[in-house]
């Protein structure tokens, strides 16, 4: 939020009103408190948003926070997310300096030029320059593997490491990270290739703009987005030697062949400029017409063949260049392409077409399936390594990892096309991902859950062409693939995606089969977080009728134990212990023990919610047995959170504490998630039953900052099962007092947060 933004815009009213919400206290509290009708507070909060260009009420507390007591947020370094380059930044000194210029002044900035003229490289080195002038961050998101509008949002916040994603509202997700409450000051936020997606990138950018006052969005793309208030910076190509340059032996100053010797030199370290090669060298240049990814995968040539020879090769592939308009440029970008490409055998040409298939990073393991020939793991490993020192394969953001960079992949993708090998190609892509996720659904149930979740996270891009080539076809795999992704889905809050796919899956066949009645299941889960209860039972109930025309007693079990859960989430626990009970009944206590301990969980929920804390103890401590037994730590800590707040029910806060931290210690192990929440707030509860509401306060407004960075309000049975009320704290501290734990506990990343619950 700028300086502009200051206390002298608000009325006194607006300006109590303000610190009131810095307080933590609702409209209902606050119009009780200023003997005034919530109508009337809720406008005074719409004048207060309107005046200081603020979208929401923690924008409203951080930024009266600030102005209020500054000691009241704490420091930190300011975060960034920036790829480490590969490669040494060449050049470009005046056209830094512009656009360092326009970043200073203005809000939103697009970088726009030609494919391959050095966009991203050129944003990049600048914002690296900036970060003690952005102290609250400086992100980047690369859009060039995105391909759907309607996801931008949520890939971007995915991108950008949000803790969980709700699919249903995404920008909450982005602004979670680059408007956290608690951090303090301008935030830069790096939007990369727009172009393909600028439907999306300016609505966007235009919401973030308006949602976080401090904000700068820089934006790189072969077009603008073309919206109110951008600022547009055309990048030409790199500058050429002139005549009189060249003639006083200048050259080496221009830019591209500052370029150009430093990427030779690194495919032919005994490379050097030097008065033979200079005039081959300038003439390389010129015909490339400064175009910095043609300049490297020229440079990279080099070695078994001179610079020379390189020039005469270029001679019979390219023009002089004589005009610096787009299209000259982007035919010299293309044939530069056309021309490594040429130097390619069959067999790397082959592979090189193929890899276009991949919309993002690829695995080893990926590029052979993506090649469909006999040759080994060593010989693709070989080809691979051949367009690596051709420059038309880079190395990915992690080793094994590898990309095409996005002008190489379109013109691979036509070769591809051009060969009548693009829907074959798509076949082995889409067979490969259905065998590598395949064992995701059981992974991600136990102790490898969190690396699962970034392997998956990372091929995202891929398994979504890969669904779309198995629905498109109807393949019967196609059903079975999807579940698979069902809890990936779930636990990185892709649930709206998951249940549009699976909506669309389960009518591509209506036969009765197990797989159909599982997906119904999954669509329910995934259905769960909209509130609509009639549509879960709706799905539970049509899997239920397969399950029962199939004879399947597990799938009737599985049915009935969900049956149970909506009717706890319903406020009906009788209902779901008599289901649940069932549930037991039918279930096999030596061939599905996981799945007995999963009913003994449940039933003791049920249990605490009834009061009846006996049976809620024995319960839970066979659950607890179980799991443990089964090595499913997340469920273990789930056992172990439950067990806590029944023991806080039955008043023994201690106790309750100390199940509360052992279900912490495993799930900070297996990452963000509800659960780990719940343990913060039970720890809170704990606090101030002890009688420290200060530090119940930072551990309960630290909880509630991670609910709303991912999107998780507490259901309504975690708010029986932990009473938290952050307003009774606040009550029983001064206000001073209170104002500086709530701010401090909410400015609290999850690992100070969860540092913070263990030390007591």
């Amino acid at each position: 939020m700028s300086e502009r933004h200051g206390t002298s815009q608000l009325t006194v009213r607006e300006q109590e009103i303000a610190s009131l919400i810095a307080d933590g206290l609702s409209d209902k509290a606050i119009a009780k408190r200023l003997f005034r009708s919530s109508r009337t507070v809720e406008y005074h909060v719409l004048q207060i948003r309107n005046k200081l260009g603020l979208e929401n009420r923690t924008q409203i507390a951080t930024w009266f926070t600030r102005r209020a007591d500054p000691a009241a947020v704490p420091g930190r370094p300011a975060p960034d997310n920036l790829p480490a380059p590969l490669t040494t930044f060449v050049g470009r000194h005046r056209e830094l300096a512009e656009v360092r210029s326009l970043v200073r002044t203005a809000r939103l900035v697009t970088i726009a030029g030609a494919g391959g003229c050095g966009k991203t490289r050129l944003a990049l080195h600048l914002v690296a320059g900036l970060l003690d002038r952005y102290p609250a961050g400086v992100w980047f998101v690369d859009l060039s593997p995105l391909r759907d509008p309607e996801r931008l949002a949520a890939d971007v916040a995915g991108q950008l490491g949000a803790e969980r994603v709700d699919d249903d509202r995404p920008v909450d997700g982005i602004l979670s990270v680059v408007a956290a409450q608690g951090a303090t000051g301008p935030r830069l936020l790096v939007l990369d290739n727009v172009e393909h997606l600028v439907d999306g990138c300016a609505p966007l950018a235009e919401r973030l703009l308006r949602a976080c006052a401090e904000l700068t969005v820089l934006c790189t793309g072969r077009e603008p987005l073309h919206v109110t208030g951008e600022l547009i910076w055309r990048l030409g190509p790199l500058a050429l030697p002139d005549a009189a340059a060249e003639a006083a032996g200048r050259a080496a100053e221009a830019d591209a062949v500052r370029l150009f010797v430093d990427r030779a030199a690194m495919a032919d370290p005994g490379f050097a400029l030097a008065g033979e090669n200079a005039a081959a060298v300038v003439d390389i240049v010129r015909r490339l017409d400064g175009i910095p990814l043609a300049l490297e995968l020229a440079a990279g040539q080099l070695g078994p063949i001179s610079v020379d020879q390189l020039r005469d090769h270029l001679g019979h592939h390219l023009p002089l260049a004589g005009t610096r308009g787009l299209v000259s440029r982007q035919r010299t970008m293309a044939a530069a392409i056309e021309w490594s490409e040429g130097l390619l055998s069959e067999s790397e040409h082959r592979l090189f077409r193929r890899l276009a298939v991949f919309g993002g990073v690829f695995t080893l393991e990926a590029a052979c399936a993506a090649h469909g020939e006999s040759e080994d793991v060593a010989a693709t490993l070989g080809l691979l390594s051949a367009l690596a020192d051709k420059s038309l394969v880079v190395a990915g953001p992690a080793p094994g990892r590898y990309r095409l960079l996005g002008p190489i992949r379109s013109h691979a993708r036509g070769r591809l096309r051009d060969a009548g090998e693009l829907d074959a190609a798509r076949r082995r892509h889409y067979d490969h991902f259905l065998a590598w996720a395949a064992p995701a659904a059981d992974r991600l149930r136990g102790r490898e859950q969190v690396a699962w979740v970034a392997r998956l996270a990372e091929a995202n891009d891929d398994l979504r062409a890969a669904l779309d080539y198995g629905e498109e076809h109807a393949l019967d795999s196609v059903l079975g693939f999807a579940l698979a992704l069902e809890r990936f889905w779930f636990i990185r809050g892709h649930g709206s995606e998951g249940r549009r796919r699976l909506e669309r899956l389960v009518d591509l066949d209506d036969r009765p089969t197990r797989e159909r009645a599982l997906a119904l299941i999954a669509l329910a889960k995934l259905t769960w977080a909209r509130a609509e209860p009639a549509v879960v039972s709706r799905s539970i109930e049509r899997s239920l009728a397969i399950f029962e025309t199939l004879g399947d007693q597990d799938g009737v079990q599985l049915c009935l134990n969900h049956l149970g859960s909506l009717a706890l989430s319903e406020g009906r626990p009788a209902r779901a212990r008599e289901l649940y009970l069932q549930c037991l009944g039918l279930a096999d206590p030596a061939g599905d023990r996981r799945g007995v301990g999963f009913l003994h969980g449940n039933l003791g929920v049920a249990a605490v919610l009834l009061r009846d804390h006996g049976a809620a103890e024995a319960h839970l401590g066979t659950a607890l047995e179980i799991l443990r037994d089964v090595g499913d730590p997340y469920e273990t800590a789930n056992a172990l959170t439950n067990l806590g707040s029944m023991e806080l029910a039955r008043g023994r806060p201690a106790a309750a504490g100390g199940r509360y931290r052992a279900s912490l210690d495993l799930l900070s192990e297996l990452g963000p998630s509800a659960n780990l929440v719940e343990c913060l707030e039970g720890i809170a509860c704990v606090a101030a039953a002890g009688g420290d509401a200060a530090r119940a306060l930072r551990l309960g407004a630290a909880a509630a900052a991670l609910r709303q960075r991912a999107g998780v309000p507490a259901s309504a049975v975690v708010r029986q099962l932990i009473p938290l009320d952050l307003d009774e704290l606040r009550a029983r501290l001064p206000r001073t007092t209170a104002r500086r734990a709530g701010a401090a506990g909410g400015a609290l990343s999850q690992e100070e947060a969860v540092a913070l619950a263990r030390s007591g």
